[in-house]
């Protein structure tokens, strides 16, 4: 999970507010950990606040 929370932060620190993605029924635990939640079509949406940093709900070892 680190590396994705590196991610979300690399997103998150250059400005992106948004980020939407497809993920299997199996990575959908993992994601929803990360903030993101089900959008109407079969995707998965994290929004940043604006002024909010980006913090890690939980660390799970796992990482795809």
């Amino acid at each position: 999970m680190a590396g994705r929370s590196a991610l979300l932060t690399w997103f998150r620190d250059r400005g992106v507010r948004r980020i939407d993605l497809r993920a299997s029924a199996a990575g959908r635990p993992l994601y929803r950990a990360l903030g993101f939640r089900e959008t109407a079509d079969p995707a998965m949406r994290l929004t940043f606040p604006a002024e909010q940093s980006f913090i890690p709900l939980r660390e799970t070892g796992n990482d795809l």
